[in-house]
């Protein structure tokens, strides 16, 4: 198209105007390379007290961007506790600090001091101090669904996971009101890890021979 001014003489439409909105940003969160299942904490387990009866654990991690999940156990790591009151685990929205397929979040755990105490997981102070401590294991695992039928028993599998045994010590007030808290890691990490198949299975459709 051809466009005249007042002398006749004639031009190309001119071009567009500039965007007035700045372009979308690149995201940050990227996949991770192909078969890495990576996780890591990153720093020690703090606490703190949330309300007069309850606390709440937050360990950092570090894994490559997959699926998270997280599980609470005895000491042992593998015996769940007789009542789901006493725990409650979740991972916190993962963010990502760069592009590079990996991804940050914490596993948060709160504990139900008024739930737990006068239980046998409980072991109260021996020095006359009122409080006591108790020990939990918590489980952060990367997961994928297992979308192709292949017969197992449960679609979701742990791929890798990391094992983070605590102790927790809490002080009471004079009216039995959670004081204060204190976590120590007590265990070196343990993990597992499975041979991560889903990337490399493909669907065929065979053809009838004549």
């Amino acid at each position: 198209m051809f466009y005249y001014d007042d002398d006749d003489d004639y031009y190309t439409a001119p071009p567009t105007r500039k965007p007035t909105k700045a372009p979308t940003p690149a995201p940050t969160i990227t996949g991770p390379d192909r078969n890495e299942w990576l996780i890591s904490t990153t720093g020690n387990s703090t606490e703190q007290a949330t309300s007069k009866d309850t606390v709440l654990i937050s360990t950092p991690f570090n894994a490559s961007n997959r699926d998270i999940g997280s599980l609470v156990f005895e000491a042992d790591c593998i015996t769940s506790f007789d009542d789901d009151s006493y725990f409650s685990v979740d991972t916190t929205t993962p963010t990502s600090s760069a592009p590079d397929g990996f991804i940050q979040f914490n596993t948060t755990l709160e504990m139900n001091v008024t739930a737990i105490n006068g239980t046998d997981y409980w072991n109260a102070f021996t020095d006359g101090t009122r409080g006591g401590w108790v020990e939990v294991c918590i489980e952060t695992y990367l997961e994928f669904t297992d979308n192709l039928n292949l017969g197992n028993d449960d679609a979701v599998q742990k791929v890798n996971f990391k094992n983070n045994v605590l102790n927790i010590s809490v002080s009471l007030s004079a009216s039995y009101d959670v004081d204060q808290v204190s976590v120590v890691r007590e265990e070196v990490t343990k993990e597992d890890l499975k041979t991560d198949y889903s990337e490399f299975i493909r669907a065929f459709e065979c053809e009838e021979t004549s």
